[in-house]
């Protein structure tokens, strides 16, 4: 058995740390969570709390770590091994995971950066916008999921490579990592992208999660199987206008996590990116708060705090 801290979330915006004692079951390891990722699909948690039989309830679903028990009839992994994967209640000094949802991390890869959940994530975007060499291709929304998005696809020959983000701060980091081109869309930059693509991008991912941004990436598709890739996180249900969909007969990707068929395989993949440099993590990582202080990332999250990228949460400085 081992002794958790964890970072409970018991009402709107309030976390209290309490502690829990962890034992594996069967198939199962407990992680000493080294860093766990803030992300923007669970601040509609962070601001409502618990909403299912007002129950306390442990967010964190991006971590990484070390195997620090291991349950019955596990073979594949063994303590002091380095893991990420598909396992949440991570906003803690421990958590349980299923082994076999987790990816060994090579040890030569710094845990602190590989997030495994969120760079699945970019890999399944980029296997689901799959651009063709010469392509132009456009990343609506650029905040650390879009600038990784843009790291994956830099190396595929494109014609145009063009980042959209309402933030300079952002664009200056896009085009670090790749884009050939940038532009704010405080104003409407349709005009301006359909003259420099000459008709249109053959590819744009929409990583904004608001209608606004959807609609404006469909707008900058060419017409006659223009490809959509929607990764953005809608956080409520909107309605959204399709007359343009079928105008240009494009071509939609829903590329969230159930899009991939293997995720295994993806969270492989991701691995050996991330170890080839793929993806520059250290530009990306801009804050890091202890378990008492998640509630300031997530507002510096929703926020948009200037010079805010990514933030992680690191357990173990409690």
């Amino acid at each position: 058995m081992i002794k958790a801290t964890q970072a409970v979330l018991t009402g709107p915006e309030t976390f209290e740390l309490q502690d829990a004692d962890l034992s594996p079951k069967s198939g199962e390891v407990i992680v000493a969570i080294e860093v766990c990722g803030i992300c923007s699909s669970e601040i509609p948690n962070f601001e409502n709390g618990p909403e299912i039989n007002n129950a306390p309830l442990v967010l964190g679903h991006e971590p990484s770590g070390t195997i620090a028990a291991v349950g019955q009839g596990v073979a594949e992994f063994r303590e002091g091994d380095h893991v990420t994967g598909a396992f949440s209640r991570a906003f803690a000094t421990h958590a349980v995971a299923n082994a076999e949802k987790l990816i060994a991390v090579p040890k030569t890869v710094p845990l602190k950066y590989a997030l495994g959940e969120p760079l699945f994530c970019i890999t399944n975007i980029a296997r689901a916008a799959a651009p063709q060499f010469g392509d132009h291709v456009a990343v609506v929304g650029c905040g650390a999921m879009g600038l990784l998005t843009i790291s994956a696809l830099r190396q595929a020959g494109l014609n145009t490579l063009l980042a959209i983000d309402q933030l300079s701060s952002r664009l200056n980091v896009a085009r670090d990592l790749g884009a050939t081109e940038t532009m704010g869309n405080a104003g409407d930059p349709t005009d301006q992208v359909l003259n420099l693509t000459q008709g249109g991008c053959d590819v744009v991912v929409e990583l904004t999660g608001h209608p606004s941004g959807l609609e404006l990436a469909t707008n900058l598709l060419r017409p006659g199987q223009g490809k959509l890739v929607m990764a953005g996180f809608h956080h409520s249900p909107d309605i959204y206008n399709l007359r343009n969909f079928a105008l240009k007969g494009l071509i939609a990707h829903q590329a969230h996590p159930n899009y991939s068929p293997d995720q295994q395989a993806d969270y492989a993949r991701a691995m050996t990116a991330l170890s080839r440099g793929v993806f520059p993590m250290d530009r990306l990582i801009t804050h890091e708060y202890s378990l008492e202080d998640i509630g300031k990332g997530f507002t510096a999250l929703r926020a948009h705090e200037l010079g805010f990228l990514k933030g992680i949460v690191v357990p173990m400085d409690t």
